[in-house]
């Protein structure tokens, strides 16, 4: 049987985003697993020992290993480097999401203020996914 679940990876060491991300994706209208990562090393660990996610929503300003640290090695990695990255960040500087986008990134999405706009763009983004699949 085909798993419509949508499993997708929250990388960001902000725990209050992790948790409107979660209420956001909670109220959708689609099965989506959310996992959280507090940053690139951790996500490394549940990228290793767990199976792949559909997707991959990923902070730019975190400690110890950024969003582009974390995009570089995962775009270098054969296992890791077709899931689909989302930047998801409050960085609005048109070269990050230039950079990104060259480094590898399906999308960059700007942190709304809102969790109804942060729903519209995951209702957006998640449907995308899950056509894909």
């Amino acid at each position: 049987m085909h798993n419509n679940t949508i499993k997708c990876l929250l990388i960001d060491d902000d725990a209050d985003d992790q948790e409107v991300f979660k209420m956001a994706v909670a109220s959708l209208d689609l099965a989506v697993e959310v996992a959280t990562a507090d940053g690139g090393s951790q996500a490394f660990e549940i990228l290793n020992r767990t199976d792949l996610p559909d997707c991959i929503f990923l902070d730019l300003n975190m400690p110890l290993m950024n969003g582009r640290e974390f995009l570089k090695k995962i775009k270098n990695i054969d296992r890791l480097k077709e899931i689909p990255v989302l930047i998801y960040s409050t960085s609005t500087d048109a070269r990050d999401k230039t950079d990104m986008i060259f480094l590898g990134a399906a999308q960059f999405i700007i942190k709304p203020n809102s969790v109804n706009d942060l729903i519209l763009i995951l209702k957006k983004e998640l449907g995308k996914v899950n056509a894909m699949k």
